[in-house]
């Protein structure tokens, strides 16, 4: 799996830093140490994508958060508004309070582990044209995609991974393409950011496949609309942890940092408390106002089993042992949606290029403990690899 990350970090102003020091509260990471705590996270993160490492994407030109006219009241779809807020108060003084001048730093941090694909794609993955700057860190794996069944509205065609044959694509791309298609639709609706946020949601839940991901957006025309948005999926099968300085107490009205990582690292000796995010809501950052939202993922809409061709060999063997006609049918239907999840797994595997181990080295491995799951799961996987390649049984021992 990939290593994925996000800094935001503070220039404090005089104004703000005077509130904290009244406050008694001292940030520990702002933009002066920016290489440091670079540095300590892509170290980290090189551990989990060790085919490309270290790779950084800093936003051009820093901003600063303007006041947000919009309600901080929940609407719908279980949204939660936080605030990083613009108006920092000194809570000594009586009837005083400034207005924030912070500047604030953008920074997107990747190292790959190449799943999926013919190619290795680099992260974090730019899309930059004339209309729109799109930053994708892609921690996953997309194995299909339902985008008519969910009725979702992107000009994109449903996708299948099993269906591959000869050449693979890679799925840090297709997310590329399916949230910047998202955004670009909204937009020329004429959708709000909240009504953005909730099309973004909709596209994310028509996706097949664990993951998390950050994408960092600028559209260069209109209202110049920024924003970070970032996710897990629904059962939280990849990690994603988050850090800020106020210990993630909202409103963040002392906000100075905030982190957002695969893995927890530190910087020296600070502590940066991480904490996981919650699976299976989508979270978003304006960049022009500083608020953030999330919302939930919607739930898929749930697809009919594949009408499966009736095997009568292998229905009379059951029945002569006594298996009733619908658990034949259950067993059938069950076989070919468990043969089809595992095809989506195995056909797309890089090749290896060397191995420690063999002469010819195998680019799908089954955890396998010689119990009935494994042994079905190596059956199937069997099937779908080529036959003159191997694949690698992998288990462990212990000794007393």
């Amino acid at each position: 799996m990939c290593g994925i990350g996000l800094t935001l970090l503070c220039d404090e102003c005089c104004c703000c830093h005077q509130a904290r020091e009244n406050r008694q509260q001292y940030s520990c990471l702002t933009q002066s140490n920016a290489d440091e705590l670079h540095q300590s996270i892509s170290d980290e993160l090189a551990n989990r994508g060790p085919d490309l490492t270290h790779q950084r994407y800093t936003v051009s030109s820093p901003f600063c958060f303007g006041d947000d006219s919009r309600s901080n009241e929940s609407k719908g779809r279980g949204d939660i508004r936080h605030e990083f807020r613009v108006n920092k108060h000194d809570d000594t003084a009586t009837d005083t309070s400034c207005v924030c001048e912070c500047t604030w730093h953008l920074t997107l941090l990747a190292s790959v582990l190449h799943m999926r694909g013919d190619e290795i794609t680099t992260q974090p993955f730019v899309l930059d044209d004339e209309n729109d700057i799109f930053v994708l860190c892609w921690n996953g794996e997309l194995y299909s995609c339902n985008f008519v069944s969910n009725d979702v509205d992107v000009d994109l065609a449903d996708y299948d991974a099993a269906d591959e044959t000869e050449h693979f694509r890679s799925d840090t791309g297709d997310m590329m393409s399916i949230l910047s298609s998202t955004i670009r639709k909204a937009r020329s609706q004429g959708l709000g950011s909240d009504e953005t946020h909730g099309a973004v949601a909709d596209a994310v839940s028509s996706v097949r496949g664990e993951f998390s991901f950050i994408l960092y957006h600028r559209s260069k025309i209109g209202m110049s609309d920024e924003g970070v948005y970032y996710c897990r999926d629904p059962f939280g099968r990849r990690s994603l942890l988050i850090s800020d300085d106020n210990h993630g107490e909202y409103p963040l009205s002392s906000l100075s940092r905030l982190l957002v990582a695969s893995t927890s690292f530190h910087v020296g000796d600070r502590d940066l408390s991480f904490k996981e995010l919650e699976a299976g809501r989508l979270f978003n950052i304006d960049l022009r106002t500083g608020s953030a939202t999330s919302i939930p993922l919607p739930r898929p809409t749930l697809i009919p089993p594949p009408v499966v061709k009736h095997d009568e060999a292998y229905a009379m063997t059951l029945k002569e042992n006594g298996i009733l006609e619908s658990l034949v049918r259950a067993s059938e239907t069950f076989h070919a949606l468990l043969d089809r999840a595992v095809s989506r797994r195995v056909v797309n595997a890089p090749k290896p290029v060397q191995s420690t181990y063999s002469d010819r080295p195998a680019s799908v491995g089954v955890l396998f403990s010689g119990g009935i799951d494994s042994v079905v799961l190596a059956a199937l996987s069997d099937a779908h690899v080529p036959q003159d390649e191997p694949i690698d049984l992998i288990n462990v021992a212990f000794t007393s």
